[in-house]
């Protein structure tokens, strides 16, 4: 059975850069406190929601319904237009965001934090996500598996200005019978974004049962 703790939530991004594992370790000890990014990040929760059901809707390329392209445009940053003739990357914009959310089991009596960084480097025609963050229990007590994962879709415009989906993928990696579980992770793509949007996640996976910490992100 899947519980979803939703210690907060989040709707934004659009970034470059690779942060080292040092860098992050050096950031942790300055993260700052979950009450505070929890209390920021809360309104964002329907919205984040609602993004993540109109996109489950569409495939990639998939024009979307007015309705659906209206609220994606109002609830997610959009990408400065740049008019260039090179297809070589030039990174127009950089942003960096931090999350950090925790999630209680009952059955393992553990608290597990997820607390790290996600970058995005917005080229004109080549992009690329980032990721620097780990998933990990504040008793140190060890789990059958942990899993990292980035959920990233980027938006762009077709025709007479209907909305689709023109990247659309998950970050994922997994560790098992541990207790912390670390992700730092590039993924490559490529087209003309309109606008964007990024959901991290945790899950903890013991004797069959899991449960989800979806953190507060926040731009730094």
């Amino acid at each position: 059975m899947k519980k979803v703790f939703k210690s907060v939530l989040a709707v934004a991004l659009l970034s470059v850069s690779v942060i080292s594992s040092q860098a992050f370790a050096a950031d942790q000890k300055n993260e700052p406190a979950a009450t505070t990014v929890t209390i920021a990040a809360t309104q964002n929760k329907d919205i984040q929601k609602k993004i993540d059901e109109i996109n489950k809707k569409y495939a990639v390329g998939q024009e979307f319904s007015v309705e659906d392209s209206n609220f994606i445009k109002a609830n997610t940053p959009a990408i400065p237009k740049v008019d260039s003739k090179t297809v070589t990357t030039f990174s127009v914009q950089t942003d960096k965001y931090y999350f950090i959310g925790d999630g209680y089991s009952s059955s393992s009596m553990s608290n597990v934090r997820v607390s790290g960084y996600a970058t995005v480097d917005l080229g004109v025609i080549n992009h690329t996500v980032s990721t620097n963050f780990n998933t990990f229990d504040l008793l140190h007590r060890s789990h059958a598996k942990l899993t990292n994962s980035v959920y990233f879709t980027a938006y762009g415009i077709i025709g007479s200005g209907g909305l689709v989906k023109i990247a659309d993928f998950n970050i994922v990696n997994e560790c098992s019978n541990t207790d912390s579980c670390y992700q730092g992770k590039t993924q490559n793509w490529s087209g003309v974004p309109t606008n964007y949007y990024i959901s991290p996640k945790g899950t903890v996976s013991d004797s069959g049962s899991d449960f989800d910490i979806i953190p507060a992100i926040s731009k730094i």
